[in-house]
């Protein structure tokens, strides 16, 4: 903007900032408009389509397939022009097993706190359960889920797995216990120069050092995983090189290599495409029918803490 253009091209300009700053990008784009200026605004955020744009065009597989005048449409008919079909609102649908009755508490923290960031806070969930975690931007959560994986100690309180109380002094410590993390940044979790399949093995790590190679029947697993999350490898030998869905889908992917018993999910849908949204949500299904045993925390920020049985 200080060099005066006529037209500003924004590519996913507020995938990095909290919801301050992205307010104060919009409030920039609403003065620029007034100023009779133009913008082309790039993102997979459809309620800041609604919200900025007056016109939306809409690509699939490299073509436009629908321009719609946002005044005129709601999300659920954007949606439907990017995937080409007519489907269920994603923060609706109904999950799979919603009656379920839920087994023994699986990660519990009690009144843990964290310096002056995180004070005094109490959570549980249970076996097969989703556990939405719902915060404006920048209230602790992170650090929370930092003190939950092993990154951090908490300063007060305590944490326990399976009832029993435990001290994690690194994320090793919690990945023994079953306790893993995405985190909200996927490309911190990634090896951006290795392989999709050597992501994906990441975890095993120390057994490959012993035994020079992937172990035992971690080799299908690898395989089963990329076929289970529909990770498209055909473009790219390097995780650097995927798309921003399919870099979260190895994320994701590894746990599911490994194994795990409660599964961290820090804004798991931030960057991403629709359709990759609508493959992560169905995961929690599909992880309780091959496991039995796939409790959730899920942080909220678009629309996961939706798809949660608790808030």
């Amino acid at each position: 903007m200080a060099r005066d253009p006529h037209v500003l091209l924004l590519d996913e300009i507020t995938a990095a900032l909290t919801a301050d700053q992205a307010e104060r990008v919009f409030s920039l784009l609403a003065n620029w408009k007034q100023q009779g200026r133009s913008a082309v605004l790039i993102t997979h955020r459809l309620a800041e389509v609604m919200r900025a744009c007056d016109r939306a065009t809409i690509l699939r597989d490299g073509r436009d397939v629908a321009v719609l005048e946002t005044a005129k449409v709601d999300e659920h008919r954007l949606v439907e022009a990017m995937l080409g079909a007519p489907v269920e609102p994603i923060a609706q649908g109904r999950r799979e097993g919603e009656s379920r009755t839920h087994g023994d508490v699986a990660l519990e923290a009690r009144n843990v706190s964290s310096r002056d960031i995180v004070c005094d806070v109490s959570l549980s969930v249970r076996a097969g359960e989703i556990l939405g975690l719902v915060a404006l931007e920048g209230q602790g959560q992170d650090r929370l889920f930092e003190l939950l994986a092993g990154e951090r100690q908490p300063t007060a309180g305590e944490i326990l797995v399976g009832g029993r109380p435990r001290r994690f002094n690194s994320p090793y410590d919690a990945v023994r216990d079953g306790v893993v993390l995405v985190p909200g940044d996927r490309l911190i979790a990634l090896l951006p120069n290795q392989p999709v399949r050597h992501n994906l093995a990441a975890p095993l790590f120390r057994r490959i050092l012993r035994w020079g190679r992937i172990p035992g029947d971690e080799p299908q697993r690898v395989a089963d995983a990329i076929k289970r999350l529909s990770i498209d490898t055909r473009a790219a030998s390097q995780a650097r090189r995927l798309s921003g869905g399919n870099q979260q889908k190895v994320v994701i992917g590894r746990w599911l290599v490994s194994g795990f018993r409660t599964l961290l999910c820090f804004d798991p849908t931030r960057g991403i495409d629709i359709q990759t949204k609508r493959e992560i949500y169905a995961l929690h299904p599909a992880l309780h029918q091959r496991t039995g045993r796939d409790p959730h925390c899920v942080r909220s920020g678009d629309r996961s803490a939706r798809r949660a049985h608790r808030r």
